[in-house]
């Protein structure tokens, strides 16, 4: 069995050491502006989360202890109904969320997240799909008969 010498094979092995180095610095490049989305994400819903948890507050002191989101969704269907639709009143008629409050809540919201959607595309969506393409690539040597030898051989 004969096995093709490096010289032989300096192209496809050329090509695996480009792919590799290609393949990792979309990953580390998905990584960090992962990191960068994840972060802009926090900072969008934030006022949210102070919200919600002065909300979980006033919850709490009408001993109601069920989820936020059952209780919201709850109210929002049936309306008043228990304690927890008095501290749902209370909150939402208080200084702490009013309409005028809600509505731009909601517009900062939509404004932060248009701006985490447009991170994400910018940095994660152009690696990604290089990523794709270089991995298709490496895998599509396997299918190159002189690859296969020279690959199957350095095993």
């Amino acid at each position: 069995h004969h096995l093709p010498s490096m010289a032989e094979r300096r192209y496809q092995l050329q090509v695996v050491s480009s792919l590799h180095s290609s393949i990792q610095s979309h990953l580390h490049a998905i990584r960090d502006q992962g990191k960068e989305v994840s972060a802009a994400w926090k900072s969008a819903v934030k006022p949210w989360d102070i919200k919600l948890d002065a909300l979980a507050n006033v919850l709490r002191k009408y001993a109601v202890t069920e989820d936020i989101r059952a209780v919201l969704l709850r109210f929002i269907a049936m309306g008043h109904t228990t304690d927890e639709s008095n501290a749902l009143e209370q909150f939402f008629t208080g200084v702490q969320m009013n309409e005028q409050l809600i509505k731009k809540l909601v517009k900062t919201l939509f404004d932060t997240v248009a701006n985490v959607e447009s991170l994400a595309r910018k940095g994660l969506l152009a690696p990604a799909r290089s990523l794709v393409f270089d991995a298709g690539q490496l895998i599509g040597l396997e299918l190159v008969p002189e690859a296969t030898v020279f690959l199957k051989s350095t095993e």
